[in-house]
């Protein structure tokens, strides 16, 4: 492996001679700070690093027969790893069904209004807070458009920013705001919790279901079936989508000798966190057969976005700001007619 701080010392050590350095590897441990650090920049034209894969194929001297038998016990990533030179996320991704070509969306796309919207909120401090703004088209569709992803900020500059957000031309503001159950825990002192100072700030946040694996296989499904579309206005969001992964033991030798594991790696989570909380207000979608005629796109999502909406889907929830509360829409077309038992009902 190769560590970052012997990497930093050696380089400081090049700068009276305006030395260069060299690097070769197999990336085996996966996505480290090499791969941000020197293989991402490496990739932009005019950089100042240069990066070079070369695959074990390419190599004229050994046999294709020969590297066909080395690697055909390996799992696929580390196939990837070993022959190809890729940088792979060992233990799997977690968001494996997306794909930026196909689910990024242009910058700057609103939903239209008659859309139902909602806010999705995955709190930190020292680590990031992230909001999310969604709308759900007519049929169900999920296009996330907007975010806010910052640490060390308090409730009250979030709140000034997501009402200030709220009032963009064109935009209407969330019905319905989800976050991390963990919000409604009481600081001991103050007796007060992350979800009161949001609502007192005039932002109501009802608490999302915390089941991973439910969240998890949620949002791969609506990925899968070209149903939700990530603007590029949501950075940080598509970054951690491709990043994020299940957690594996430390050492190789206990990788091999144990089950994989149930776990996400607590990194590079905070955004898809978020989104996580607002999938678990969605339906399910029904798996498609081989029957079925059409399969939606993101162009068709485009399209969506874009045309006249009929009717929001969805329960309806008013932003404090305003105080008549709406009522909730029971129309044929909804997948669901009710908010979750275990929101607690409106506020």
């Amino acid at each position: 492996m190769l560590f970052r701080s012997i990497f930093d010392e050696c380089r400081m050590r090049l700068i009276d001679t305006a030395g260069w350095w060299s690097i070769t590897m197999t990336p085996v441990e996966g996505m480290t700070w090499v791969y941000d650090t020197l293989y991402l920049p490496g990739l932009v034209p005019g950089g100042n690093i240069e990066v070079i894969i070369i695959d074990t194929a390419e190599n004229p001297y050994i046999s294709s027969a020969e590297i066909e038998n080395a690697i055909s016990g390996l799992d696929d990533n580390e196939k990837k790893a070993r022959k190809e030179g890729k940088f792979v996320q060992i233990g799997g991704r977690v968001y494996r069904e997306f794909d930026a070509e196909k689910h990024i969306l242009e910058a700057g796309i609103i939903p239209p209004m008659d859309w139902t919207h909602y806010a999705s909120l995955d709190h930190g401090y020292n680590n990031p807070t992230c909001w999310l703004w969604h709308a759900v088209g007519p049929k169900g569709s999920v296009v996330t458009y907007d975010e806010v992803y910052a640490n060390e900020k308090v409730v009250s500059e979030f709140a000034k920013e997501i009402h200030r957000r709220n009032t963009i031309q064109g935009r209407r503001a969330p019905q319905i705001y989800v976050g991390d159950p963990a919000i409604s825990q009481r600081n001991g002192q103050t007796g007060d919790s992350i979800k009161t100072a949001y609502a007192l700030e005039g932002i109501p946040v009802v608490l999302g279901n915390n089941d991973v694996h439910i969240g998890v296989n949620r949002m791969n499904q609506y990925l899968q079936q070209g149903r939700w579309g990530i603007t590029g206005n949501c950075g940080n969001l598509i970054r951690e989508l491709t990043r994020v992964r299940w957690k594996i033991y430390e050492s190789a030798k206990k990788r091999y000798a144990n089950n994989v594991r149930e776990e996400i790696h607590k990194k590079d989570d905070h955004a898809p966190d978020s989104a996580r909380y607002f999938f678990s207000l969605m339906p399910d979608l029904y798996i498609p057969t081989a029957k079925d005629t059409h399969a939606q796109t993101v162009n068709d999502l485009v399209k969506e976005v874009i045309s006249p909406a009929t009717v929001s889907v969805g329960p309806v929830m008013y932003d404090w700001n305003l105080r008549n509360m709406q009522p909730v829409d029971r129309s044929n077309n909804t997948e669901w007619s009710d908010i979750d038992e275990h929101m607690g009902g409106f506020f």
